[in-house]
Order: structure tokens, then sequence, then C-alpha cells
């Protein structure tokens, strides 16, 4: 009797550690929050969820001397369709500046004048003039120029105008513009950081109708909440969104890190996916007459970014309707002649297991630390 109910106690615990396997296996290879799927960082796809068409790609600029060896490298390695160029309101327009605008006219790239509110000489009565005789002096030389922008107007150091003035400005220009029958555009406000409450404001003012496109500068200093917020903005008034200088960061940053690359990668799929803009200006191809630039330094080195813009913008063309995504690492999902386009980022030091659900289609890959993967499905 006694070995008998030893047996029978044996049996009881075989059982009981045979359901324990069990569940630990099920624990180990089903249970979604168990250590080996922890790795796996998860991107969704939304194919049925379209946003905006991109309409192209840019950077911002200075007037170049047209034979300048850069220059000619960055256009025929960057299929850019519109450049945003600072100009200095010059009386009689520079050799330099005269030249590269007639060479930029040329290649079809579309030109957005930036004007600067800082000089305190000009008033609001002279700035609408002193741009369009600009504009129709460039235009009699076959010249066109499409848009342009008033230099970040929110910034106390780029501006010398109140916001009530600034309204003002826009106004006459717009008026001036119209009175000599001039076909450019205005893309504003241009702010200095995407800052919704200052477009809230131009909108409460009904400032918003004289602007193209709603324009602001996607520097984080105020962190990522903006983006979004211009976005509702834009689309209550029927508005595409231009990031006039996309950056993470201009100055602050070490250059030729690729952290820095991946922050701006971040901060360009930021502003394309949760911004809905349509048109982004990398800041900057090139920074300064004296040979200054962002992309390379004046020894021709090519920083990191450069080769990570590059792949975005020859990889993704005009024309792509961008897809909704969820994700954990920077992707930009787009379609285009019927296929989808995925570039993925990994914008961390280590390697990472991303599983993409395209619809109800999954697909699994590893990505290297700090660089770019691109799937066509």
């Amino acid at each position: 009797m006694r070995l008998e109910n030893i047996m029978k106690a044996l049996n009881k615990y075989v059982r009981l550690a045979t359901v324990f396997t069990l569940l630990l296996v099920f624990y180990v290879f089903y249970y979604p929050s168990n250590a080996n799927t922890n790795d796996v960082i998860s991107v969704k796809i939304y194919p049925n969820y379209s946003q905006q068409t991109l309409i192209g790609w840019g950077g911002n600029i200075y007037p170049f001397p047209v034979d300048d060896d850069f220059m000619k490298y960055l256009l025929t390695s960057l299929p850019v369709n519109h450049l945003r160029i600072f100009s200095d309101f010059p009386d009689v327009p520079g050799e330099i500046e005269d030249k590269f605008l007639s060479y930029i006219n040329s290649k079809g790239i579309n030109i957005i004048l930036n004007f600067r509110l800082n000089d305190r000489t000009l008033t609001i009565n002279d700035l609408p003039k002193k741009i369009c005789d600009y504009i129709e002096y460039l235009n009699k030389r076959g010249i066109s120029v499409r848009y342009l922008t008033l230099n970040e107007p929110d910034a106390k150091l780029s501006s010398k105008f109140t916001f009530d003035n600034y309204v003002s400005l826009v106004k006459l220009i717009k008026t001036e513009l119209l009175l000599r029958n001039l076909s450019t555009e205005m893309v504003g406000p241009d702010t200095a950081t995407p800052n919704g409450r200052f477009i809230e404001r131009l909108a409460e003012v009904g400032a918003l109708s004289y602007f193209k496109a709603i324009a602001y500068h996607s520097y984080e200093y105020k962190g990522l909440d903006g983006f979004a917020a211009i976005a509702n903005t834009a689309k209550f008034y029927d508005k595409p969104v231009w990031i006039t200088e996309q950056n993470y960061d201009a100055v602050g940053s070490n250059m030729y890190s690729n952290t820095y690359a991946a922050n701006n990668i971040r901060n360009l799929f930021w502003g394309i996916n949760k911004g809905n803009a349509e048109l982004c200006l990398f800041f900057s191809f090139a920074w300064g007459r004296d040979g200054g630039v962002v992309l390379f330094d004046k020894g021709k080195k090519v920083k990191p970014i450069f080769y990570e813009l590059q792949k975005v913008f020859n990889t993704i063309p005009k024309g792509s309707v961008v897809l909704k995504t969820d994700s954990e690492i920077p992707v930009l999902a787009v379609r285009y002649n019927n296929k989808i386009i995925i570039m993925l980022y990994n914008d961390q030091n280590t390697d990472k297991n991303v599983r993409i659900s395209i619809g109800e289609k999954q697909v699994l890959r590893s990505i290297k630390g700090m660089t770019m993967d691109i799937i066509t499905y």
C-alpha cells in the first residue's frame, strides 16, 4: 500500500512537471513580452492610408560662382528641384549672385528667394518695394523667382518687427506683387522653430491666406510637439506644409558624427510623417560666401549626413505618396508607380532585428547600427 501511494504521488508530480514545462515553452516562444522578442523592433506600414504627395527635395544655399567645383558636385549628386537662396538685397546685383541665379534657373530648379528681416535700415514701406524691384530685375533677365520667404519673423535675433508689424509687412508685399503683376508667391511664415502658436496667431488675424504654403524650420529646440500641431492647422486651412530649413541642429552639434546624421534623418522623417511636409529643404548645402558649408568642409571633406541625404533623395522620387507608419525607429514609407518603398534607419549604435508589417504581410530584417535599409515591395 505504501508503494502504491508513492507511485501515485510520483505520477502527480510528473503531471505537474509536464504542465509546468509546457507553460514554460509557451512563455519563451510565444508570449509577446518574452526576452526572445524584446529585441525585435516593430514597424507597421499602412498601405491603404495615404497622406501627402512629396513635390521633390531641396536645400538652402548662398550664391556660389557657377564654376565652383563644390557647387557642381553638389547639384549633380543630389536630385534637387527647389533651392532656397539667401539674398542680400543687392541694389546692383553682384556678378556671383546674378550668374548663380541664372545657372539655377537654367537647370529648371525652383528658386525660393529668402530675405532677412533684421536690417535696421529698412522699414515696412521700404521692404516691399526693394523685394519687388529685385524680382522684376531678375524677371527681365529671364530668371523666374517662383517663391519668396521672410526669414524667421518669430525670432528676436532674426527679425526687428513686432507681430503686428510683420502682419502689415506681409500684406504690403502681397499687394505690391499683385500691383506689379508678379507671379512670385509667398511661403511662410518661415518660423525659426516648429512654432505652432505663432502660426495660430497668424490664422486668427487671417494672415495665412497670403501664403502659398505654411512654412517653418524644424530645429528641435522646443521639442517635436509643434510638427503635428502645425500639420493640423495647415489641414484646417487647406494649406500644404513646407519645412524651409530642415535640420536637427545647424550649429551646435558635431556635424562629422554619425549621431548628427542619425538625428537629422529622424528629424526629416518625423517632419514628413507627423508634420505632413510635402517639401523639405535641408539646411544647409552651403552657408556663407566664404565657402563654409554644412555638407562639406572647406577642404571638400564629405560629412556622413551628405551620404544619408543622397540615399533619401535618390530613393524617394518626386510624386511619391507618403504612407502612414508606426515605428520605434525612423522610417519613411511611400507609394510610387504601384510599388511601396520603405526606408528604415537604425539610429542606434547596436544592430537591431526589425519586424516590418505591411498590411497583413510581415518581413524580418536585421539592420546594422547607424545604417539605412531600403525595401521595395
